[in-house]
């Protein structure tokens, strides 16, 4: 992870929730991790042979530190998962945007 301090206001139009400030400061953060044997863990041995094409591979991502009425979260303001498959399949399996 690394994080980078950003101009608030600018950061501000990128995102419909309001910034979480630190210090009157806004960060971005850069996050890079690997998922690995992924499945659906309702259908047991089978989950983890359906997602065999997609179950390990890597992410980076761009996330902002927010709040939704006043309850703290993260948004997400880029990804990239180098995956086509994933990208196709992600949203609809684990219904994420």
């Amino acid at each position: 992870m690394l994080h980078f301090e950003v101009d608030a206001q600018a950061l501000q139009t990128d995102t419909p929730f309001d910034l979480d400030l630190w210090n009157s400061r806004a960060f971005i953060t850069l996050v890079a991790f690997r998922m690995a044997n992924m499945r659906l863990q309702h259908l047991g041995r089978f989950g983890g042979w359906a997602l065999a094409p997609i179950r390990s591979h890597e992410f980076l991502n761009v996330r902002t530190y927010v709040r939704c009425e006043g309850t703290p979260g993260i948004s997400f303001l880029a990804e990239w998962v180098p995956n086509p498959l994933s990208c196709w399949l992600g949203p609809r399996l684990f219904s994420i945007p």
